[in-house]
């Protein structure tokens, strides 16, 4: 199963471009966890042989 991690880290950054991102990636919108700070509660959720996808949009 492929879980995908979206962050936005200050005011000006929008998520739209990383979840159009992860959608392409097959990432399904319930394996999805957005943060505003960091990538803990999605490593919660995950198991054995589970993919966390990450994906930097570089302007």
């Amino acid at each position: 199963m492929e879980y995908g991690y979206v962050r936005v880290s200050t005011k000006e950054q929008n998520e739209d471009r990383q979840i159009i991102a992860m959608r392409e990636f097959g990432v399904k919108d319930n394996n999805r966890f957005l943060s505003f700070c960091n990538v803990d509660q999605s490593v919660e959720n995950t198991r054995l042989f589970d993919f966390i996808i990450l994906y930097r949009a570089v302007k």
